[in-house]
């Protein structure tokens, strides 16, 4: 879940810079979920591949475990990469100050959805 935090801060940040600059704005949405989707795929297959050798390393997990700390990670990060990068943009829209979207609502947001990506790929990977 912090992973999910740390991706979506940064890419909140980044968007509310460039809102304040005026080099992107709300009808620019779509190019900003791509960018921020193909950030948090590359970002987030690095992330597994450094857990993997972690994982590997630490100790004798099962398959299953393993591939839902992957999935989890991998889906996490990337969907808050797009969170992160989406959610400033529809508050300057909406002409809500972005800065305050960009502590406790996105944070929540994301944690809430991570919480849900794990259990959900748990539920299919492990059968729990």
């Amino acid at each position: 879940m912090d992973s999910g935090g740390n991706a979506d801060t940064q890419s909140s940040t980044t968007v509310i810079r460039t809102l304040y600059t005026e080099k992107v704005h709300f009808k620019n949405i779509f190019a900003v979920m791509s960018k921020e989707l193909k950030v948090g795929i590359i970002t987030g297959t690095i992330l597994v591949a450094v857990n993997f050798v972690r994982m590997i390393l630490l100790g004798d997990h099962g398959l299953a475990i393993s591939l839902t700390v992957f999935a989890t990670l991998l889906l996490t990060v990337t969907l808050s990469k797009i969170i992160g990068g989406v959610l400033p943009l529809i508050a300057d829209k909406v002409n809500v100050d972005p800065t305050f979207m960009a502590g406790s609502i996105i944070t929540t947001l994301v944690d809430t959805f991570a919480l849900l990506i794990y259990f959900e790929v748990t539920t299919h990977l492990i059968n729990l």
